[in-house]
Order: structure tokens, then C-alpha cells, then sequence
């Protein structure tokens, strides 16, 4: 399941980031390239998580990563290399992850808020009686 999330909303999608991506075989391993990110396969079946923005949203999910031999065989044996052997992937933070950022002022109940507060202060400051001097 992929989740889509905006400042002011979250959707989720069964098939949104199915597709074909492309790759790398680089340094005995297959790396998925997403969003112009690489994401470094350590063993088949393994999880990518992705996180990433695109078009004002942060899209979080999971991509499985194939067999290297299944997909690099052929090109690192042209290349007198191999694929190095299955190992335990690093933490989430190794991996390229977005952030998304909102400002309370985003928020419409910030806004609601923020005005009322401004209404507010305007009425008070109105309705306080200001001493004045007569001449």
C-alpha cells in the first residue's frame, strides 16, 4: 500500500509506484534508480522503503527488490564480476528520503485561528478607552 500525503490530506493507493523502474549494476549488487534516487538492493526480497516528493506530495511505500543474479547475471559476467552474496540491507536512514515540510500557516485551522486572534486584538484594541487631553 502506498500512502500519499499532502499538508492537508492523506490518500492511499494499491498501486501507485507499480511499474518498471530502471537499474543499475554497479559494485556486485543491482541498484533500483527512483526519482533520480539510487536505492542499493542487499538481498531478493528485500524492502526498499521510498519516500519521496513528487508533484507537492510525499509518496511512501515499498519497492521489492528482485534477485541480483536474475537481473545482473549476464551483464557483471561480460564484465568479469559477480553478484556479491546476500546481507543483512543497513538502516532506513542509509537510504534517500524526503521530508515534507508544512508551516502552521499552511494548515486552514492555523488560518481560522490566526485571523480570529487578529479580529480579536482589533476589537479589543477599539474598545479600549484611551485617555485624552483636553485643552
Amino acid at each position: 500500500m502506498w500512502e500519499e500525503r499532502s499538508c492537508r490530506q492523506t490518500r492511499e493507493w494499491q498501486h501507485w509506484g507499480s511499474g518498471c523502474y530502471q537499474y543499475r549494476c554497479q559494485h556486485g549488487r543491482l541498484h533500483i534508480l527512483i526519482a533520480n534516487k539510487s536505492y542499493e538492493c542487499y538481498f531478493a526480497g528485500q524492502k526498499l522503503k521510498v519516500q519521496l516528493m513528487a508533484e507537492g506530495w510525499l509518496h511512501r511505500g515499498a519497492v521489492v527488490c528482485p534477485s541480483c543474479k536474475d537481473i545482473c547475471n549476464t551483464e557483471f559476467e561480460r564484465r568479469g564480476e559477480r553478484c556479491k552474496i546476500s546481507e543483512s540491507a543497513p538502516p532506513d536512514s542509509y537510504y534517500p528520503r524526503d521530508e515534507l515540510k508544512c508551516s502552521s500557516a499552511q494548515t486552514p485551522h492555523a488560518k481560522a485561528l490566526l485571523a480570529s486572534l487578529i479580529l480579536l486584538s482589533l476589537t479589543t484594541a477599539a474598545s479600549t478607552s484611551v485617555p485624552r487631553i483636553y485643552s
